[in-house]
């Protein structure tokens, strides 16, 4: 198989780019502002992840330093700088390995709900009968 070299397209950099410059100057990130403001379309900017989980951007990313080591240090050392303050880097530590389960609330009040999981249910039932 052969393998092809990933070449970033200019908006990539320019997104890391204003990513850092918010990061630096609001110490906060509004990655669709910073979409829009690296030339990328307003719909694009409601889907960010299309962009970040690229392959080019994620090469912008590493040749910029972040990479999985750099982040757990920065991590880490976020955590111990900001003890009694972590709610925010614990969460974020728990979901990078796996062990942050996100909580889904269902109104079973509601009448469509209800139709909905009976008839999930109703199927999976089914299908259980056809395989005995």
């Amino acid at each position: 198989m052969k393998e092809y070299k990933i070449k970033p397209k200019h908006r990539h950099k320019k997104l890391a780019n204003e990513i850092i410059k918010q990061k630096m100057t609001t110490g906060k990130v509004n990655t669709g502002k910073a979409m829009r403001d690296a030339g990328y379309s307003e719909s694009f900017s409601k889907t960010p992840n299309v962009v970040l989980e690229s392959k080019g951007f994620k090469a912008v990313a590493v040749a910029n330093g972040l990479t999985e080591e750099n982040i757990a240090k920065w991590l880490y050392a976020d955590i111990v700088t900001n003890e009694g303050k972590r709610v925010p880097e614990l969460t974020l530590t728990s979901k990078l390995l796996g062990m942050h389960e996100e909580k889904i609330n269902v109104d079973l009040s509601q009448n469509t709900t209800v139709s909905l999981l009976r008839g999930l249910l109703d199927a999976s039932k089914e299908e259980e009968d056809e395989v005995l």
